[in-house]
Formats: structure tokens, C-alpha cells, sequence
């Protein structure tokens, strides 16, 4: 074969290894480091999302005239920032990993967002009943449309999801606060 030859070879076989595995036939490297940051922005994300949620709920205890409920809220903070920063790394390298292998697109950002969800549930099937399985499996199958909808909207989906989780946390604990009082009196 001639040189010309080879390197039409090539190019021709790296084009048929992207279209099989969209993102993985470039730089391992770069796979791997953008996996990471990926999970690094996850984990910042998810930690900070959680301390909002926990404050938002103490604030709503606060408000309801609940500050021993809001107190102990608020001895969750630290406990709260890690496991959201833990769970934001997962899913944001879950993500990475989807979208390396089956090719970067909102479908398959949402499918790594509900990954470990599946993963969870599969290791539980044995545990459930039909029906309890059916219904999570039916909850993860929302939550993935959810999160495919939210990454087409881009930060604005995003932002609109820490905002609705934020004021549930604050209405919730407000009535749970209420309602506690309420049935004390």
C-alpha cells in the first residue's frame, strides 16, 4: 500500500470508530479530564444546592416561629454540603461518561443524570415488589425527562430547578412547622 493509500485507511477507520462511539476516539486524556471537571462542577453544584435547600428549610421554620426546628436544620448544613457535593460528582461524572460513549446531546445528559438511579434500582429489584419496582422505575423514567428538558434550557433550566426545590424546602418546612404547632395547642 502506498502512503496515500495508508492514510486514507486510517482516516476512514477513525471515522467509522466516531460514528460507533461518538467522543471516545479522540484523546483518552481528554475524555478523562473532562470527565473530572465535569464531576469537580457536579460536586460544586450539587453541595451548593444542598446547603440552599437545608437553609431555605430552616429559614422556614424560623418564619413559621419554629427556631428549635430551624436550629437542628441548621446542625445539617455541613453533613448536607457533602453528601450533595458527593452526589453532585457521581451524577456529573455519570454524565461525562454517558455523553463520551453514546455521543454529547441533551438525551444522553439526561440518561447520566438518572444513571445512578438506575443502577440503584436494578441492585434493589430483587427487594421490591412488581409494583413498588414498577412505580420508581416510572419515577426515574420522569426524572429523566426532566433532567433531558432541563439541560435543553441550559442554566435557566437549572436555575429553575434549585429555584423550585429551594421554595418547596421553605413552604414544606413552614407547614410542617405550622402544623406541628397547630396540633401542640
Amino acid at each position: 500500500m502506498t502512503s496515500s493509500e495508508i492514510a486514507e485507511a486510517r482516516a476512514h477507520t477513525h471515522e467509522v470508530a466516531e460514528l460507533a462511539t461518538p467522543g471516545v476516539t479522540g484523546d483518552l486524556g481528554e475524555v478523562v479530564g473532562d470527565t473530572l471537571e465535569t464531576g469537580a462542577w457536579g460536586g460544586v453544584m450539587g453541595g451548593g444546592i444542598a446547603v440552599a435547600h437545608r437553609w431555605a428549610q430552616a429559614q422556614g421554620y424560623r418564619d413559621a416561629g419554629r427556631h428549635d426546628l430551624a436550629a437542628a436544620a441548621e446542625e445539617q448544613l455541613v453533613e448536607d454540603a457533602a453528601k450533595g457535593a458527593i452526589n453532585g460528582v457521581v451524577r456529573g461524572g455519570a454524565v461525562a461518561v454517558t455523553q463520551a460513549v453514546l455521543g454529547a446531546n441533551p438525551l444522553t445528559a439526561g440518561i447520566g443524570l438518572v444513571a445512578p438511579d438506575v443502577v440503584m434500582l436494578l441492585s434493589k429489584k430483587n427487594q421490591l415488589s412488581e409494583d413498588e419496582y414498577t412505580e420508581k422505575a416510572m419515577g426515574v423514567v420522569g426524572k429523566g425527562a426532566l433532567a433531558t428538558v432541563l439541560v435543553c434550557a441550559g442554566p435557566i433550566g437549572w436555575l429553575g430547578l434549585a429555584g423550585i426545590s429551594i421554595a418547596s424546602a421553605y413552604g414544606k418546612a413552614t407547614e410542617q412547622a405550622t402544623q406541628g404547632r397547630n396540633a401542640s395547642s
